[in-house]
């Protein structure tokens, strides 16, 4: 196939066709809502979404911090795309629809939206490995807590926890009947109910 100034000619047996070379631009069947999502750090994650009429083009998510200069997100290249929520602030988020067909590229941009990721204001409740019910034989149980930064106190006498209990450094091993309770703190924010 040649391409001279958005012309081709194409060889099909012994006879030429010649005809329009089109760089079209790609459509959104379905357009990003423009929103502003405000979502706590490190919880719930939304997900945004685009759809395509021309199935040869190709989807591109970006963000950006400002809004005018945009980056590419590596592997975000279909339909969908859910953002971290792990990092306190705003970013916006848009999709670039490409048509990648040689000799050109056109693209079609979305709307943007916005995503606020908070700070929390209070500590998540910890989270357990094991869930409560009442086991034959030792057990290890695990504590965690998604609020960054935040510390985990626990008691095993069935007593109400506070920063004054043990902190939890590591797996609690149970070797006869106890109950564990925890509650999470963090210096700045609200301590989490247990």
């Amino acid at each position: 196939v040649t391409v001279t100034n958005n012309q081709f000619k194409m060889p099909a047996s012994d006879v030429e066709v010649e005809g329009i070379f089109s760089c079209a631009t790609p459509t959104f069947k379905t357009d990003l809502v423009e929103q502003t999502i405000e979502k706590v750090q490190n919880l719930d994650a939304p997900t945004l979404s685009v759809e395509k009429n021309e199935t040869w083009a190709t989807y591109q998510w970006q963000s950006s911090a400002d809004k005018s200069a945009w980056e590419n997100i590596a592997s975000a290249t279909n339909a969908s795309y859910t953002p971290s929520v792990a990092t306190v602030g705003t970013t916006y988020y848009r999709c670039l629809l490409k048509n990648g067909v040689s000799p050109c590229e056109t693209f079609a941009t979305s709307n943007v939206a916005t995503v606020i990721v908070n700070a929390p204001s209070k500590c998540e409740i910890p989270t357990f490995s094991l869930e409560a019910k009442t086991y034959t034989g030792a057990q290890s149980v695990e504590l965690a807590c998604v609020t960054e930064g935040a510390k985990i106190y626990y008691t095993t006498d069935d007593t109400e926890p506070s920063t004054s209990s043990t902190e939890y450094t590591g797996a609690i091993n149970v070797f006869k009947t106890m109950t564990i309770r925890a509650i999470a703190a963090k210096e700045g924010i609200e301590s989490s109910e247990e």
